[in-house]
């Protein structure tokens, strides 16, 4: 049995993406939260970026992090249009991220591109 691994998500405007890739969260639980509540106080196995903000303007290194990922997706919340366009844009980010995941964790140490030195 493979022991649980701490995953942190990070996103620059931390307003859906980051949330969206919380796994296992209660329903009630996920907010966005600053990285600055976790530097010096949680180690994580693997430190996942979700925005092309937080890859350039965060540190490269990440006190406590054993691997860093670098996932751009889209930020839904500048989405445009009307309720129906922007619920679509929503989605579509969604599952995305649900089908970056669900290919991770088959494989979590097949990507080794983002691993810290």
């Amino acid at each position: 049995m493979t022991a649980a691994k701490n995953v942190l998500v990070l996103c620059s405007r931390n307003s859906a993406r980051s949330q969206m890739a919380e796994v296992d969260a209660p329903l009630d639980g996920p907010r966005s939260k600053g990285a600055r509540e976790y530097l010096g106080k949680l180690s994580v196995n693997h430190l996942i970026i979700v925005c092309a903000r937080t890859e350039r303007e965060c540190p490269k290194l990440f006190p406590g992090a054993l691997h860093r990922h670098f996932w751009p997706f889209p930020d839904p919340a500048v989405a445009e249009g009307s309720l129906e366009t922007r619920l679509a844009v929503f989605r579509d980010v969604r599952d995305q991220i649900e089908r970056r995941i669900v290919a991770w964790l088959q494989d979590p140490e097949a990507e080794t591109a983002g691993d810290l030195p």
